[in-house]
Formats: C-alpha cells, sequence, structure tokens
C-alpha cells in the first residue's frame, strides 16, 4: 500500500472511531475513552493536526494523553467505565433474553471482556521527566 493510501486509510479509521468517542458524550452506554484512544493511535499514523486535536479535547483529551504518555487509565475513569459497561450488560440480557439468546449472552461477554481490560490496566503513571513523544507533536495544554 503506497504512502498516500495508506495515510487515507488510517484518517478513514480515526474518523469511525471518533464518531463513536463523540457518541459516546452524548450516550452514556457508548464507551467514548476506548473508541477516542483507538481514534488517536489511527489519526497519529495518517494526520498528526487531528491526533493534537484530540490530545487537546475538553472531555476525552485527558485520558488519551494518560494512555498515550503512561500506558494507565485513571481509578474513576476505571470505575466509571466499569459501572457504564455492568449496566450495558444488564441492559443487554433485558432487552434481549426472549427476542434473541445468542445476543443476550454475546453483549455480555463482550462487555466482560471490555471490564478485564480496564481492570487490568495501571491505574498510576510511573514518574518521569518528559513525555518520549512531546518533542515529535509538540506541547499541548492540560485540561
Amino acid at each position: 500500500m503506497t504512502k498516500d493510501k495508506r495515510s487515507i486509510f488510517f484518517q478513514v479509521l480515526g474518523g469511525l472511531f471518533l464518531v463513536f468517542a463523540v457518541i459516546g458524550i452524548f450516550l452514556p452506554i457508548v464507551p467514548q475513552i476506548p473508541f477516542a484512544i483507538v481514534s488517536a493511535y489511527f489519526f497519529s499514523k495518517g494526520n498528526p493536526r487531528i491526533h493534537r486535536w484530540i490530545l487537546n479535547q475538553k472531555h476525552f483529551g485527558a485520558a488519551v494523553r494518560d494512555w498515550e504518555m503512561d500506558r494507565v487509565i485513571r481509578p474513576s475513569l476505571k470505575r466509571f467505565s466499569v459501572a457504564l459497561m455492568l449496566g450495558g450488560a444488564g441492559l443487554a440480557i433485558w432487552l434481549y433474553r426472549e427476542e434473541s439468546p445468542v445476543v443476550a449472552v454475546a453483549l455480555p461477554f463482550l462487555f466482560g471482556v471490555g471490564i478485564v481490560f480496564v481492570l487490568s490496566q495501571r491505574s498510576r503513571s510511573r514518574p518521569t521527566r518528559e513525555p518520549p513523544f512531546v518533542a515529535r507533536i509538540g506541547r499541548f495544554s492540560a485540561d
């Protein structure tokens, strides 16, 4: 794949996941932070300007910066994410228990995978002097 096609591919994927993240701002059952992190990853490969914009966003910029710099998820965000995923799993079981038993099992399973992932990540960053990617993308302001 040529560099231009690859860049467009990453931008399309980044845009798709960014749409999901924005939907998550308005619909609490949709987890915005994981989608924002994936979107930032794709934009870091395809469009550094939009990547910087994501890092400075009010709603999810701090969480994305924490993830990119230290691979950590703040404890408050972990609690919130797990609570929403448990609620989503319960809602899926309740809504689909009779109509589609497969969905009633599959969705809670996927939420369970998400919960395991979130809880298995570090909550605190290691003290460092300067994040390694700051020199590459420029400084950003903390929210």
